[in-house]
């Protein structure tokens, strides 16, 4: 993901789906792809994501790549 803006703010807009329980996310606007477990790489459904703080399992930096892991996915991003 080619991030466009970035930032950690409370989010209350998917406490009714489950996405979110409202407490605190990361928030990712950019472009980018899916890369599936075969490699395919397909293009991202939205250029926003919302990724729960309390989901966070680990988070990395390695050059310009941040790595972000929670229980439902790997989140490879890098700052354009």
């Amino acid at each position: 993901m080619k991030l466009e803006q970035r930032g950690i703010h409370e989010d209350h807009s998917h406490v009714l789906d489950d996405y979110t329980t409202g407490g605190p996310v990361l928030f990712l606007r950019g472009e980018g792809c899916v890369i599936q477990s075969n490699g395919t790489e397909l293009p991202l459904p939205q250029d926003t994501f919302l990724i729960p703080m309390d989901e966070m399992k680990q988070a990395r930096v390695n050059g310009a790549t941040i790595t972000v892991e929670t229980e439902r996915a790997r989140y490879d991003i890098t700052d354009s």
